[in-house]
């Protein structure tokens, strides 16, 4: 009887090891996280979480078909300042007419002007000499 018992667990332990795992055992716990922040993104943005960090919006009421730098923008990156550092308030059309440039100047505080006044920026000359040179366009 001890005989019977060994040869029917060799058997089970045979089957057991030949049997294959369905695939929804390895693709469910890879769904699970990616199911989770779907759904985390979709209830932060469904109740408007956080600020707004749209790089180029309407700010002023004053200006319309202008578009400035988010003034609050900064704040993305200097969350834990009591006064974080602010953007030049620079304008252009929303739609950008034929006749005029584009010109982007990206960088840190010399690029802001700092620690001269905003009109005396690099990109400000830049701006200006511009103008000179093509007094048609709009830059």
């Amino acid at each position: 009887m001890p005989r019977n018992k060994i040869a029917h667990k060799a058997e089970n332990t045979k089957t057991q090891a030949n049997k294959e795992t369905p695939r929804w055992f390895f693709i469910v716990p890879l769904i699970i996280p990616i199911l989770f922040f779907v759904f985390l993104e979709m209830g932060l943005r469904l109740f408007n979480y956080g600020m707004d960090y749209t790089i180029f919006k309407p700010v002023y009421e004053n200006y319309p078909g202008k578009l400035f730098i988010n003034p609050n923008l900064p704040r993305k990156y200097f969350s834990g300042l009591k006064n974080a550092p602010s953007v030049v308030p620079d304008a252009f059309d929303n739609v950008k007419k034929e006749n005029a440039f584009r010109i982007f100047i990206l960088g840190e505080s010399s690029t802001a002007g700092w620690p001269y006044i905003p009109n005396a920026s690099f990109p400000c000359e830049i701006k200006r000499w511009l103008e000179l040179l093509y007094p048609d366009n709009e830059i």
